[in-house]
């Protein structure tokens, strides 16, 4: 890993921290202070979308601002996730 992409990685952990952090305490805050239906729609219709959203956001940012980082498809990804498994 380069230290480009080290930082990159986490400044990135970061905001997926923040992120995480501020929906589970929208959630609980609407879980206790709104309807019930209010809640739910948020969590089963907001927090998916806010999800791709925020992936989709950051691989497009990170396609733009570091265009020197190595690149691998999907299929790739998966495959690296699958075989770190199955070294465990």
């Amino acid at each position: 890993m380069t230290p480009g992409l080290g930082a990159y990685s986490r400044r990135l952990t970061l905001v997926w921290t923040g992120y995480f952090i501020a929906m589970a305490a929208l959630s609980v805050a609407l879980y206790a202070l709104a309807p019930f239906d209010v809640w739910a729609a948020f969590a089963n219709l907001v927090t998916p979308l806010a999800i791709c959203v925020m992936f989709v956001g950051e691989y497009l940012l990170r396609y733009r601002l570091h265009p020197e980082f190595e690149r691998a498809t999907l299929a790739q990804a998966v495959r690296a996730y699958a075989d770190r498994g199955s070294h465990d």
